[in-house]
């Protein structure tokens, strides 16, 4: 399964978001919580490994997740995974984001998935959990694209550039 999502901001900056365990819990808030990276400040690197439980709608305990990084390529800006839990076999995940233009971007996640018999069961729940992925990818990078790089100083008046006044 693909799905991508253009996004107000430049490829780097979305990359940068990307190597943040904080950015893949928002993006999974309100269906699935990962409690043991709440406390996690580093970057996603290549090669870690680990195992954890998550919670579903961050209440009900669902399963242990295991995930395997084998992929971290900043010139690419790609991350893969390896990962498996509760009815998935393999969960195999690849993230990638390029560039459109200077403001624009094009976010991927790949995702290959083994449940066995429930594997056609369980590709509709994977669409949902990566809609509902896109959809705050969206929100999270249009909100930090209408923060205003340079904001104005007290009492000064800003304009959107594309606002001219004729005098």
């Amino acid at each position: 399964m693909v799905r991508g999502s253009v996004l107000p901001l430049p490829a780097d900056q979305v990359w940068l978001l990307m190597l943040r365990p904080a950015t893949m819990l928002y993006v999974l808030r309100g269906l699935l919580d990962f409690p043991a990276l709440r406390d996690r400040h580093r970057r996603i690197v290549e090669g870690e490994s680990g195992t954890g439980r998550i919670r579903l709608f961050h209440l009900v305990p669902f399963a242990r997740w295991s995930i395997h990084v084998h992929t971290v390529e900043p010139g690419s800006r790609v991350i893969a995974t390896e990962e498996c839990g509760a009815m998935f076999r393999r969960w195999a995940h690849t993230l990638r984001v390029e560039p459109i233009d200077a403001t624009t971007c094009r976010y991927t996640d790949t995702v290959e998935v083994d449940a066995g018999a429930l594997t056609p069961v369980a590709v509709p729940v994977v669409r949902a959990i990566f809609w509902h992925r896109h959809r705050r990818w969206r929100r999270l990078t249009t909100t930090i694209a209408s923060i205003p790089a340079d904001p104005p100083l007290p009492g000064e008046e800003r304009r959107p550039s594309s606002i001219r006044r004729d005098r």
